[in-house]
């Protein structure tokens, strides 16, 4: 009964602040093992302060944007930043693995390199070591190099790092390359 009384509240004021800032409200909804905000325990739902930090231990997070979601796998850190005057949030992939989904408003996504991603898509951005891998598995994306933008459509990959500056090859991959964390992703779209 206290987790219904909890999730009606949440709801609510979820409503009150969409009401009074419709591009204010981002939260964490969904949560399986251990996640933290700003290095403090949390339990979902949760609203997100402004620039927080986001980080999962042996679990994931489900993240809710203004204009889409963010799945962020285990062992996994994310900082979601304000991105006033737009309708979306800027994502800074810290560490680990993360699939966006996007709805009706694009998204910035910071992984060695900026990436802006399309409406109504679906993304995978792993960051291991200093190189971000980046998928685009519907939609599209441009991809800020140090002197061109390079664009990515469905079916397309780019290791992203800066030291390589425009020297960076894009490749086709197979779709059908999922694991846990797409599939979680999938799942919650649909």
């Amino acid at each position: 009964m206290n987790h219904l009384i909890r999730i009606v509240c949440f709801a609510l004021a979820m409503t009150l602040v969409a009401g009074a800032q419709p591009d204010a409200v981002v939260a964490i909804t969904r949560i399986e093992g251990k996640a933290y905000l700003d290095e403090k325990p949390i339990a979902a739902p949760v609203v997100l302060n402004r620039n927080s930090v986001v980080r999962t231990e042996d679990g994931r997070a489900e993240i809710r944007l203004r204009t889409g979601t963010v799945f962020l796998g285990a062992n996994s850190s994310i900082r979601v930043l304000d991105n006033r005057p737009y309708n979306y949030n800027r994502l800074e992939i810290l560490n680990g693995s993360a699939v966006v989904s996007t709805s009706d408003g694009a998204g910035l996504v910071v992984c060695e390199d900026t990436v802006t991603l399309s409406d109504n898509g679906l993304f995978r951005l792993d960051l291991h070591g200093g190189s971000c891998h980046f998928r685009v598995y519907q939609g599209a994306a441009s991809v800020q190099l140090a002197s061109v933008v390079t664009v990515l459509r469905t079916g397309k990959t780019m290791d992203l790092n800066r030291q390589c500056g425009d020297m960076i090859p894009w490749n086709d991959f197979d779709l059908t390359e999922i694991d846990d964390l797409d599939r979680w992703g999938r799942a919650s779209r649909e």
